[in-house]
């Protein structure tokens, strides 16, 4: 009896693993949650490991909205359970601001957000807070999170988190001071303990008393950090309406002092003119503890520029006054930029939305190459990277994974019955698109989709996630991922990295067993990070099947080969990093 459990409990594990892999079908995707209730903004962060943390505002049970967690493994498989851990139900604002997911080096997420659980005005006073959970779904910080500031009464959201150098997480939020209709940025430091390291959370304000708002961060050298900030006039009327006219930004050592000076960096103005920037600026690290911040604003009467601009460690900055421009096409509206920085020759790659100026219709997803001399090198009105068609495009967001290339996704809006489709491509320095030269579809559902979002993990593999209504009604719906392996292709993960400690050499083992009958395990040892091919042949030469053709990090991996389909013989499995190239022999007997 005890044996029968066992294997039944066994078939039933190895059921839900195989279940619950990453889908090969653009048509299916993969579900972080089996409910259909309302499920909106879903965030995503990748972890060290490989794995990636999904969260998303739930309404499950009373129809109010609750913070969930869900944490896939590299295969795909969930661990929190099949509808994702509950983080916290505490009472909502009925308008969501934005919110923070970020994942630290050992493995735990990192959750930010704001709700009214310590007020009793309705909608009118939001504070943040911040929870740390485990890859085991503990709560680290307590099942209530830490409280960020101690002034309760007054409207703080929009918090974003950065993960520091030094394993300290800060946390900065937009402050609303009613009473002078002004607002201004506000942070706080958090030890690993979840211990806030300041009395009460710092002050950024302006010094005319006017708007900061809509602040961004992201970690610097020695515990420092950089936040990035819009300001705008002073607010009348109530509007959080980002009609404002430049963007600043200050790194700040990890007792909060500032480190450029007494003077924030202006990374763009309009120079007194009433131009607004539209949105958020995106914000990245330069991989050498600087930043590039990536924006767009008007620029005419219909013309809405996209620009880039980047300072370094030390605030240098290393583009114009008010940046770069992306695309000097005049006909054409280049709006929501976002940036990754190829840190083999420090060039920036940015992705933006190109679209006609009169009508802001056919649009389409263009990039740009920009030097450290601030030179447009893919021409000067960028290059193309998807379709013209009478569409809308959104959602961009680029991923380098210390290589010369970049992985771009997006979503596209397409003509007739609402249908929304996500693509992502790969390409490098020359422009040219990888992936046999066409972005890869990977969400093909006739459904409204939204939110969408996307991290990529050391191995080179992008994981997009989104709020989709194929089951419900527009506006609900429940939340999708899907991956996108490193060589272009999607659905399951075989290769498995069984040790992190840096080999000696780059080997690969015999194969065991050998002879075979149907499948066999491959071990090789990676002594430096980067691309490593694992392929299958025939006695002829002829390429039976590719194993491995990712970025993988130093250690020790395993994969299984499968020969269903091939008859008996002598093959050959043949591994290259670049550099170095071993091949074996291995026997199939049916």
């Amino acid at each position: 009896m005890k044996k029968t459990f066992k294997i039944l409990l066994l078939f039933l594990l190895v059921s839900g693993n195989l279940y619950s892999q990453w889908s090969s079908n653009p048509m299916e995707n993969l579900r972080a949650i089996s409910l259909n209730n309302t499920q909106l903004l879903p965030k995503i962060a990748s972890s060290p490991d490989g794995g990636f943390y999904v969260s998303w505002f739930d309404s499950r049970g009373n129809g109010e909205l609750k913070v969930y967690l869900q944490r896939f493994d590299r295969f795909g498989v969930k661990q929190f359970g099949n509808d994702g851990l509950l983080i916290s139900d505490k009472p909502q604002n009925s308008w969501l601001g934005d919110y923070s997911l970020v994942c630290d080096a050992s493995n735990n997420a990192i959750i930010a957000f704001s709700d009214k659980r310590a007020s009793t005005m309705s909608d009118t006073t939001v504070n943040p807070y911040a929870y740390k959970i485990s890859p085991a779904g503990s709560f680290l910080w307590g099942p209530d999170g830490v409280t960020l500031t101690s002034e309760t009464a007054r409207y703080q959201m929009w918090p974003k988190a950065a993960v520091l150098s030094d394993g300290s997480v800060a946390v900065a939020w937009w402050y609303v001071y009613t009473p002078t209709n002004t607002t201004w940025v506000k942070f706080q430091r958090l030890n690993s303990n979840g211990v806030p390291q300041y009395t009460n959370a710092i002050n950024i304000e302006s010094p005319d008393g006017k708007r900061y708002q809509y602040p961004n961060i992201i970690a610097s050298d020695a515990g420092s950090f950089i936040i990035s900030w819009v300001y705008g006039p002073k607010d009348t009327v109530g509007s959080f309406v980002p009609d404002n006219i430049s963007v600043h930004c200050m790194k700040y050592n990890p007792a909060g002092n500032p480190v450029w000076g007494s003077t924030p960096k202006t990374v763009y103005s309009a120079a007194g003119n009433t131009v607004p920037i539209y949105m958020v600026p995106e914000i990245t690290s330069d991989k050498n503890n600087g930043v590039v911040i990536s924006f767009f604003h008007t620029s005419g009467l219909q013309n809405i520029s996209s620009g880039i601009q980047r300072y370094t460690s030390d605030g240098t900055q290393i583009y114009p006054n008010n940046g770069v421009n992306l695309s000097t096409n005049s006909s054409r509206i280049h709006i929501e930029p976002f940036s990754a920085i190829n840190p083999i020759n420090n060039d920036i790659y940015t992705f933006f939305v190109d679209a006609d100026a009169a009508t802001q219709n056919f649009q389409t997803v263009y990039g740009q190459r920009i030097n450290s001399a601030g030179q447009r090198l893919w021409s000067d009105t960028g290059r193309t990277f998807g379709q013209l068609i009478n569409s809308q495009v959104a959602y961009i967001n680029c991923f380098n994974v210390g290589d010369s290339n970049v992985t771009v996704t997006y979503g596209q809006e397409v003509a007739g019955p609402i249908r929304d489709l996500i693509y992502g491509f790969r390409t490098g320095p020359s422009g040219v698109m990888q992936w046999s030269g066409a972005p890869v579809l990977m969400s093909s559902v006739d459904s409204f989709k939204d939110y969408i979002n996307a991290a990529i993990n050391s191995q080179g593999m992008l994981v997009s996630t989104w709020q989709d209504n194929r089951f419900g009604t527009m506006g609900n719906g429940t939340i999708f991922v899907q991956n996108l392996k490193s060589d272009g292709t999607l659905g399951p993960v075989s290769i498995k990295q069984i040790g992190t400690s840096v080999p000696e050499k780059f080997s690969v083992s015999q194969n065991y067993p050998n002879p075979f009958n149907p499948t066999t395990k491959i071990k090789f040892d990676v002594n430096k990070a980067g691309l490593v091919t694992l392929k299958i042949y025939d006695n002829l030469g002829r390429e039976v099947s590719t194993l491995v053709n990712e970025s993988l990090t130093s250690g020790s991996y395993e994969v299984n080969f499968t020969a269903n389909n091939i008859p008996s013989g002598v093959y050959f499995y043949s591994i290259s990093n670049g550099s170095e190239k071993i091949t074996k022999s291995m026997m199939l007997i049916k």
